[in-house]
């Protein structure tokens, strides 16, 4: 297998999902605004990977406790920066820039 920047730079959509798939993501899509996204399983949870590239293996990343809300969210989202709605066993999201979702504990503290 190929280096993923050779890979993500080689603009071929079935050479970048099959790169996607050989290490260990599933369901690997595009999004209508051109971000890879793909669920990769984390210790814990179920996490919906965004905005995957030569770079990084996501710019945002959503992590579900239950797969089958994860997979909602995987198939459902249109764009990068879409937040789930079925968020009942959303456990955390990491980030660079900017949260797209800040919830706080009853204390005011953010949760994340």
């Amino acid at each position: 297998m190929s280096h993923f920047i050779d890979v993500f730079s080689s603009g071929s959509e079935s050479d970048i999902k099959a790169w996607i798939e050989a290490n260990h993501y599933i369901m690997p899509r595009i999004l209508d605004d051109g971000s890879w996204v793909a669920i990769s399983k984390l210790a814990y949870t179920w996490a919906v990977c965004v905005d995957m590239d030569a770079v990084t293996a996501y710019r945002y990343r959503w992590c579900f406790a239950d797969f089958s809300e994860a997979l909602y969210f995987l198939n459902t989202m249109t764009d990068f920066d879409e937040v789930p709605t079925r968020r009942e066993s959303l456990k955390g999201h990491r980030y660079s820039g900017e949260p797209l979702l800040v919830e706080h504990w009853p204390n005011g503290e953010p949760r994340w």
